[in-house]
């Protein structure tokens, strides 16, 4: 059965542990990766939706009378990260994987909280929380596809200097 409450708390735990995971990119990858100062720009600015999503989510657990940490939860989204080696991965399993999953469901979610009445953690996740996660998405793409740009641009860059054609 469908409990209202229950599926808001998920979609608040993955906005927490999404938070986490935009700060983690911009701490561990930032400066093993050379990386320009708009891949900062970018991921700060997913931190600040992920957290504005996650202070309206919480709150709205408030107004159905629950709050943060009521039940229980699980390490999932962290733990998968911790392990990978490199940003093109965190990138690829984070925001091409776990993000575009998220992005799948969410129609179906919307649904469900509307058909039990609950138009305003719909109209949350329609408004807020699935617009910018598009953004999300789009951000971690162009990331994922950088360092290749960047190497390619590199190796040309090297041969025109040495004289290969």
């Amino acid at each position: 059965m469908f409990d209202e409450m229950s599926l808001c708390f998920v979609c608040e735990c993955a906005g927490a542990w999404a938070l986490d995971l935009s700060w983690d990119i911009i701490a561990r990858f930032g400066k093993q990766e050379a990386m320009p100062r708009e891949f900062f720009t970018d991921f700060v600015k997913v931190a600040q939706d992920e957290g504005r999503h996650f202070t309206l989510l919480a709150s709205r657990l408030e107004e159905m009378g629950s709050f943060h940490g009521a039940l229980a939860t699980h390490d999932g989204l962290w733990d998968w990260q911790l392990p990978l080696p490199d940003l093109m991965a965190h990138l690829a399993i984070e925001h091409c994987v776990h993000k575009v999953r998220g992005l799948d469901v969410v129609p179906t979610t919307i649904s469900q909280f509307r058909n039990k009445g609950d138009d305003k953690t719909a109209e949350l996740l329609e408004s807020v929380v699935r617009r910018e996660e598009i953004t999300h998405c789009a951000a971690g793409m162009m990331w994922f596809k950088y360092p290749i740009k960047y190497q390619t641009q590199r190796t040309v860059k090297r041969k025109c200097k040495f004289g290969y054609n």
